[in-house]
């Protein structure tokens, strides 16, 4: 995903080459457009996951604002006021930002869909209502019918399709 910034964002982002989560808090609110942390971090919201083959993590292809290198699970958020758009490391996410990867890469790692994956994928329109509905209404059944598993099998695809799109 290609991501264009300007040179503000690119300061913002380049010097903040030390401090660990410090520097995670400098660099979001820099980028934001409230100056206080607690503030700042409500302004983002989780836009889209995905998660790095083996080979872009050897070779350090993406790295979190707080300087963390080889990233395997990526998030990008997105700030609701100015549209800025940004990576940040999936522990980050879920230290500091307080959004819920975390269960949707669990689930993706397990080969399974959870309720976090189904709502993920409904809000950014890869499954649809009625897909929806059935994914939640099936999530803790042990027994399928043939063409309910036929139906799970298929949607499973069309999720990991989207959120494992760089393995």
């Amino acid at each position: 995903m290609n991501h264009t910034t300007n040179n503000k964002e690119d300061d913002a982002i380049n010097n903040f080459a030390s401090g660990g989560r410090y520097r995670l808090f400098e660099c979001i609110t820099s980028l934001s457009t409230s100056t206080n942390w607690e503030e700042a971090k409500k302004e983002w919201y989780l836009a889209h996951i995905e998660i790095a083959s083996p080979e872009e993590v050897a070779d350090n292809e993406y790295q979190c604002l707080c300087g963390h290198k080889h990233l395997k699970e990526l998030c990008y958020i997105k700030n609701k006021k100015n549209g800025k758009e940004v990576l940040v490391g999936n522990c980050c996410v879920k230290k500091f930002l307080n959004l819920e990867s975390d269960p949707i890469f669990r689930a993706v790692k397990k080969g399974k869909v959870n309720i976090a994956t189904v709502d993920y994928a409904f809000e950014r329109g890869i499954i649809t209502e009625w897909e929806r509905g059935f994914l939640k209404s099936t999530i803790r059944k042990r027994k399928l019918s043939f063409k309910q598993s036929a139906v799970l099998e298929r949607l499973h695809k069309k999720i990991f399709g989207e959120v494992v799109s760089r393995q």
